[in-house]
């Protein structure tokens, strides 16, 4: 039989106990949050020129993920689970033209009378040159089996690298077919490119019988792309004019967007800038108009002014938001397509 004497030590002990744990206990108190502080201002510069190269940035890492030589390859095949476009590469200053035959022996030569067409460097993909080569039937991706001829475009020298013509034969269980082969090819090589879900688009290059490229870095590694690229420009009649030009397009296909502030100072501007203004996925909406040119007639020298005063606002692959601008367009040799720019976090 327990004693009360017992008893009353063990309840005195149990309050002891829970009176000392009390006194452990932190007391209630404000957190504070420490203070919101941008990121560090830091200033990069491409060092291989834009005419000749393609450079993918990464603004969180501060760096280029991928560097390339513009000339390595003329399609770019979605990669995605359901895509199907086929992007030209603009960087060559890439045109195709449907042909008007299924046959991919009847076309041997060039008519002259080719309807030329070019990707809309908005990145919009209704706006392609080669949008109408597919046909969806139920889960199926078919083709037209319309042959289209290509013009190559031109190398780093403005050198034009000729002609090849490719039929597209459909996708199945996430592999591309197509046969492409030189204008005067009655056979031509078929050729089957899987997807691998790793990046937006697979790189392929048509030269000799044809290769894949691991050009493009994965959609989520990059945000920002210095290039060469075709837009269209406009005649004083109004006439569009296909044009090349440099300048840099964003990773749409991750989820970037852009707006553009010229109301503020780069120094001025803050976070709490970001809710009033209207952000873009426009692929071209850095482009190239932060710069200008100016040619000396008796010297032929032409002389590139970069706008310090235009602010783009980019929200990155990660959601995060960045002041960035251009700062110069040459090295310090004086040579021209060698950008210099300055950002920092918000």
């Amino acid at each position: 039989m327990i004693s009360a004497n017992f008893k009353t030590n063990i309840w005195a002990l149990a309050i002891f106990t829970l009176i000392a744990l009390a006194g452990c206990l932190p007391q209630d108190s404000i957190i504070e949050l420490p203070e919101y502080r941008p990121g560090e201002t830091k200033v990069n510069f491409m060092d291989e020129s834009i005419y000749s190269h393609v450079a993918y940035f990464d603004l969180s890492a501060d760096t280029f993920v991928s560097v390339h030589p513009k000339i390595l390859w003329d399609l770019s095949f979605e990669n995605s689970p359901n895509g199907w476009h086929v992007i030209l590469n603009s960087s060559k200053r890439m045109y195709a033209a449907n042909t008007g035959t299924k046959d991919f022996a009847a076309y041997t030569n060039l008519s002259g009378s080719e309807v030329w067409r070019w990707d809309n460097s908005g990145g919009y993909l209704d706006s392609t040159a080669l949008v109408n080569w597919v046909k969806i039937s139920a889960t199926d991706t078919l083709s037209h089996d319309s042959v289209y001829v290509l013009n190559l475009g031109v190398d780093e020298e403005g050198i034009q690298q000729g002609y090849k013509k490719i039929q597209f034969l459909g996708i199945k269980n996430g592999v591309y077919s197509f046969r492409f082969g030189d204008v005067a090819d009655n056979s031509g090589t078929v050729y089957h490119l899987a997807k691998d879900g790793n990046s937006a688009y697979r790189m392929f290059s048509l030269a000799a019988s044809g290769a894949e490229l691991n050009i493009e870095p994965p959609k989520k590694s990059w945000d920002l792309l210095f290039a060469q690229y075709t837009t269209i420009l406009y005649t004083n009649e109004g006439d569009p004019v296909p044009y090349f030009v440099q300048g840099v397009s964003i990773n749409r296909t991750g989820g970037v967007e852009v707006a553009i502030d010229t109301s503020l100072k780069f120094n001025a501007v803050k976070i709490e800038n970001v809710s009033a203004l209207d952000f873009t996925d426009r692929k071209d909406i850095i482009g190239h108009e932060w710069k200008t040119v100016k040619v000396n007639i008796e010297t032929m020298q032409a002389v590139y002014t970069v706008d310090t005063t235009k602010v783009f606002i980019v929200k990155d692959v990660d959601g995060w938001y960045y002041k960035f601008r251009f700062l110069s367009y040459v090295n310090q040799l004086n040579e021209k397509g060698f950008t210099t720019f300055e950002f920092q976090r918000l």
